[in-house]
């Protein structure tokens, strides 16, 4: 399959991890820039959604599918500081990133630098949560990851997926996202040949609608499926076996 811009989309994802790859430096907190700017002012409210929906009890075994920079663990284990969190990311930077991240807790997380496709982990999970990673697969690896998702988690398991969502309404959402993309670009310190790159591939990715994200999550078998908090393109569910 190819881009808009006749590149494979693997191509065009690799390309755009390695731009992010120079933001993962000292903790990564240019990466963390990066990501709000692109959120135009979602990424917190969004983060704090998904962390308040991860029913943490004391000592739940973790799993987090794309940590990025480690900052949710950040917060999870300042809140929570005996969890057990495993933190999965394909990015040898943002592995490290994390791990500088999260270096000052007593407990330790486990560090898996691999994709998430690829993962094996050797035990079950109470929690599994994923946020802004999921959007980069395919339909079809989506529903394959979701299946494994379900394998991982202990009886009565909690996941929480926070992503983009494709619009129902898809003239609103055009109009959303010209308005998104003129915010990003007039914001300090944008660099246009990189939001170009950006949005241009997240342009070629295979999103759900919240109507079709319910139905794959309760085709594969979860239950309780809810909105937890979903604004514009954004949006976070939380859902048990």
């Amino acid at each position: 399959m190819e881009t808009k811009q006749g590149r494979s989309v693997q191509e065009a994802t690799r390309e755009t991890t390695n731009f992010y790859k120079t933001f993962a430096a000292n903790g990564g907190e240019l990466y963390l820039a990066e990501i709000k700017r692109f959120a135009v002012g979602l990424y917190d409210p969004m983060v704090k959604n998904l962390i308040n929906s991860l029913a943490i009890a004391p000592q739940s075994s973790i799993l987090d599918l794309g940590c990025g920079v480690g900052n949710i663990e950040e917060e999870i284990l300042t809140q929570y500081p005996d969890s057990h969190i495993t933190c999965v990311d394909n990015t040898p930077e943002m592995i490290e990133a994390t791990r500088e991240r999260l270096e000052r807790f007593e407990t330790q997380p486990t560090l898996m630098c691999v994709d998430i496709l690829s993962l094996q982990p050797e035990k079950s999970f109470s929690t599994v949560f994923s946020n802004l990673a999921i959007h980069n697969l395919s339909i079809a690896e989506k529903k394959r990851l979701l299946t494994k998702i379900q394998s991982w988690l202990e009886a009565n398991g909690t996941f929480v997926w926070g992503d983009f969502m494709e619009f129902e309404d898809k003239k609103l959402g055009e109009q959303i996202m010209k308005e998104r993309k003129k915010a990003v670009l007039q914001s300090d310190g944008a660099d246009p040949n990189f939001v170009h790159e950006i949005l241009d591939k997240e342009s070629e990715d295979e999103r759900l609608t919240m109507t079709e994200t319910i139905a794959l999550l309760t085709e594969i078998g979860f239950t309780n499926v809810e909105t937890v908090w979903h604004e514009k393109f954004l949006a976070v569910l939380k859902c048990k076996i």
